[in-house]
């Protein structure tokens, strides 16, 4: 008779911010999360423009979507393409 190794049936754990809908699977993720979404002083500027960002990462995305050529949503009914996911959506 071949034994088999006991499953697991508990659901992974989940780590969920408590001031927006995001969840995460380590607690050190929704942390990171945290200091850089909710609990950010800006002091990062996008030298076009002016605008102040928590990290390096978020002026460089802000550089290539809005002042770039970078517009990866594109509409399959009409071919028009976006910088964001939510123009995209909202547009006629």
């Amino acid at each position: 008779m071949q034994q088999t190794a006991p499953v697991s049936l508990q659901t992974p754990i989940e780590y969920k911010c408590n001031k927006c809908s995001n969840s995460y699977v380590s607690f050190s993720e929704m942390k990171k999360h945290m200091s850089t979404v909710h609990n950010c002083r800006p002091s990062k500027t996008c030298e076009l423009c002016g605008k102040m960002f928590c990290t390096p990462e978020y002026v460089a995305k802000h550089v290539s979507m809005v002042h770039g050529k970078e517009r990866p949503y594109r509409c399959i009914l009409c071919d028009r393409r976006f910088t964001s996911k939510i123009n995209l959506t909202n547009h006629p």
